[in-house]
């Protein structure tokens, strides 16, 4: 019961006070949602599904942030400050995550899709460039294809392709649904499962845990839409416009399972720029744990003409 109770303390701590453990590349000034800098500004934007929240900073050509699932926009937390000394940068929780409302049923991503629009129409954003991570990196795809006027560049983030996902097929059991027991069980395999793995440092883990926690037993429907869109990500991928494709950055990190899928990812859009970014600390949370290479990876791209 020792790490339950801890974990139980510092999830408390971190709801009350916003901020987290200092880590290596990932410390937090107290009482801000700052790494340094100027504060990340954070408010709500009224859709028709409800209220979506968001972060921004910066000014300039507009840079919308798609975290993947199950996350939210306090996944870039870190990047925003280096992409807001030339953007304005803006980062939304999805509707189910962070400080968003639960959607009303269970999404597919498509359904996200239009809740994009609906936030960018609410923000008074008419074009964007996009930066999206795993489902994130989807949720731009989705945007590009069926609404491109409203896309300016976009940077997919190790995008999730080579698969497709059959009606029939089960659902990794690490996907499985959380739920909540009355022994506090459900924090024990957050911590084991969810976390970010040993090799993250515990600042890291105490966030994405928290991040689950929040998300609730409904956060997994996030990983089912990703995985029921690899469907349509053809169709889709096939839809976007060739000036849009020739305006896209293939990015991954080596560490992350998606690597596996990249050189079909080229195949399918030559035209689109491809870097690697390299190291340890490049997997699935590659931009709590490698910010500062991720965010100049992006800026060096979206700096070009």
């Amino acid at each position: 019961m020792g790490r339950r109770n801890l974990i139980l303390g510092l999830v408390g701590f971190l709801l009350s006070s916003g901020i987290t453990a200092a880590g290596s590349e990932t410390k937090s000034v107290p009482g801000t949602d700052r790494d340094s800098g100027p504060v990340i500004r954070r408010g709500y934007v009224d859709i028709p599904e409800g209220q979506m929240h968001y972060r921004t900073m910066g000014s300039g050509p507009v840079v919308m942030l798609l975290h993947q699932v199950v996350r939210s926009s306090d996944e870039y937390r870190r990047v925003m400050p280096v992409l807001a000394e030339k953007y304005r940068v803006v980062a939304m929780d999805m509707l189910g995550y962070g400080e968003s409302v639960k959607p009303p049923r269970p999404y597919a991503l498509p359904d996200h899709g239009k809740n994009l629009v609906s936030f960018l129409d609410a923000m008074g954003i008419e074009k964007a460039s996009l930066v999206g991570h795993h489902t994130g990196a989807k949720l731009a795809v989705e945007l590009a294809a069926t609404h491109p006027e409203r896309v300016e560049k976009m940077v997919l983030s190790a995008l999730p392709y080579g698969y497709i996902m059959k009606e029939d097929d089960p659902m990794p059991e690490i996907y499985r649904p959380m739920e909540v027991k009355a022994d506090g069980s459900h924090l024990d395999r957050i911590w084991a499962e969810q976390s970010g793995g040993v090799e993250a440092s515990l600042d890291v883990r105490y966030e994405i845990s928290l991040e689950y926690l929040k998300a609730g037993p409904r956060g997994e429907e996030g990983h089912h839409a990703a995985k029921h869109y690899s469907r349509l990500i053809d169709e889709r991928l096939r839809n976007i416009p060739e000036s849009i494709k020739a305006s896209t950055l293939l990015l991954c990190g080596r560490e992350d399972k998606w690597m596996e899928g990249l050189d079909a990812l080229r195949k399918m859009m030559p035209q689109s720029q491809v870097f690697i970014i390299e190291g340890t600390g490049t997997g699935t949370d590659i931009i709590r744990r490698s910010p500062r290479k991720f965010a100049q990876a992006v800026l060096n791209f979206l700096s070009q003409p």
